[in-house]
């Protein structure tokens, strides 16, 4: 949407696309630059280069400018545009171009992909914990079957000499010592 300051005259001339876009009737804001200006709410600059004072002081040629206005129906909207400074040859301002765009939908759009970001991460990190809970359970297990297995052979070898040795309460001759041995 376009709008043309004219210096000399302190004229502001929009197109409908721009009136639209600030939500006011046709032709309110023709000719009254206060209107618009009266409707920003926060407005960021960043010039071709930098700079400390206006860029119309410091001759920038263009400027892009991120705006936020209140509309009359209450709602802030997000403008993303360029203004473009032109001087006379002698170097004087005489008017202003400005292009904008309405760009509430897209910063939404970035929030909202940034929270599914953050839950996506969150998520990923509830995976993680849960895979190192199976690895540690499953490692677990494999323990104890390795552990379980020596384990029950030195029970039944255990339980075997018991019975050689309770063999009906005889002494312990030189063949039960050979089977218990062995």
């Amino acid at each position: 949407r376009t709008r043309n300051l004219d210096t000399r005259g302190q004229r502001l001339v929009a197109d409908g696309g721009l009136e639209r876009l600030i939500g006011v009737q046709p032709c309110t804001i023709n000719g009254d630059p206060i209107t618009a200006q009266s409707m920003l709410v926060f407005e960021t600059a960043r010039g071709i280069e930098q700079f400390d004072s206006d860029p119309i002081g410091a001759k920038l040629p263009q400027q892009v400018d991120e705006l936020k206005i209140r509309r009359p129906d209450g709602e802030i909207r997000d403008l993303h545009g360029v203004r473009r400074f032109l001087y006379s040859p002698e170097g004087a301002h005489e008017r202003t171009i400005a292009i904008y765009r309405d760009v509430t939908e897209e910063r939404r759009a970035q929030q909202e992909l940034a929270l599914r970001g953050d839950r996506l991460t969150e998520l990923r990190s509830e995976l993680a914990h849960v895979s190192r809970l199976s690895a540690m359970g499953e490692m677990a297990a494999a323990l104890a079957h390795e552990l379980n297995q020596p384990l029950t052979a030195i029970g039944n070898s255990v339980g075997a000499l018991k019975i050689m040795l309770g063999d009906g309460g005889r002494a312990l001759d030189d063949m039960g010592r050979a089977r218990v041995v062995r």
